[in-house]
């Protein structure tokens, strides 16, 4: 759902570049403060507060999520390098690497364990004629959910 002009204050085009640079922190300057952004926008700090608060603009923000680094393509690829990163005790990855690697990706996955629980407790004759693939699609839905509710709130 577009935003709308001046709702929340500011112009569409700035509140999407906000938007942006919540979502997309790796192409964000790096260490880059709000107020520094607010700086760049030519906004009060306060104002991106007030846009966070929002509530057609936390729409906008979790739909973006959603679309684009809460997919669940990109959760699968993350899952598959964290547990690359965290499974190759050959290789040069630093022991810190692979904790930090083993600690993330025991947090995503735990998250899907619950979510499992929840499928299977709250539609257990549902979940047996899904196939597998439609499952694990249910799945990454809900944990993509969990983690978009974590990051907006």
């Amino acid at each position: 759902m577009p935003l709308l002009p001046g709702e929340g204050g500011g112009k569409p085009d700035e509140r999407e570049r906000f938007i942006d640079w919540l979502c997309f922190g790796d192409e964000r300057i790096v260490g880059q403060s709000q107020a520094a952004f607010a700086e760049e926008l030519g906004v009060h700090v306060k104002t991106l507060t007030k846009w966070k608060k929002d509530r057609r603009f936390k729409q906008e923000w979790q739909a973006r999520l959603r679309e684009t680094v809460l997919a669940p393509d990109v959760i699968a690829d993350q899952l598959r390098v964290l547990h690359r990163i965290a499974t190759n005790e050959g290789d040069s990855t630093k022991d810190s690497d692979r904790i930090a690697a083993i600690t993330q990706y025991q947090k995503l996955t735990g998250a899907a364990a619950a979510e499992r629980h929840e499928i299977n407790a709250g539609d257990a004759a549902g979940a047996r004629e899904m196939s597998d693939e439609d499952l694990m699609a249910e799945l990454q839905s809900r944990v993509a959910q969990k983690a978009l509710n974590a990051a907006t709130d």
